[in-house]
């Protein structure tokens, strides 16, 4: 059980680190 919920923070996390990424990527200039 205990490892379930950390198993889905982990993916929460995850998604929110990739589109902190993603927004700075789009915001910074990339050529």
């Amino acid at each position: 059980m205990a490892s379930e919920i950390a198993n889905h923070n982990l993916k929460i996390h995850l998604l929110e680190i990739s589109c902190f990424l993603n927004n700075s990527y789009l915001r910074s200039p990339h050529y």
